[in-house]
């Protein structure tokens, strides 16, 4: 399960089958997560939430992205794709992608559909330079 704070309440989500993603270090990483949307997407009426279970990557609430309760680590590192969320379109972008956030277990969580649509783990190699 997965456990989502906002505004004072508490949120418990069924979390679907995880996946792995693969980044190097100091490039960009784009986390998919494509969901088809059952109702019309209203954006004033929604709230997506991009976290770990210590952190928030990324907010979305209410019509704007939110960066009050950002994990100081992902500050100015985070990017969505605010023009696709309405096609189902939640994916993330960290960049750049560091070597702390190796073994990262990130959920997308959805309300009002009160649900995790996407899971992932996030695997980081560093580069090396060989002389």
């Amino acid at each position: 399960m997965f456990l989502c704070f906002t505004a004072g309440l508490l949120f418990w989500f069924l979390v679907p089958v995880s996946s792995e993603t693969n980044g190097t270090r100091g490039a960009p990483l784009v986390l998919q997560c494509h969901h088809n949307l059952s109702e019309k997407f209203i954006p004033e009426k929604i709230s997506i939430y991009w976290q770990s279970n210590s952190s928030v990557l990324h907010v979305f609430s209410k019509g704007q992205e939110e960066f009050l309760h950002q994990s100081e680590s992902f500050k100015n590192r985070t990017a969505i794709f605010r023009h696709q969320l309405a096609s189902g379109n939640f994916s993330l972008v960290i960049n750049p992608l560091m070597l702390k956030d190796d073994q990262l277990s990130i959920e997308v969580a959805y309300i009002p559909e009160s649900r995790t649509l996407c899971q992932t783990t996030v695997h980081v190699a560093g580069i090396v330079h060989l002389n």
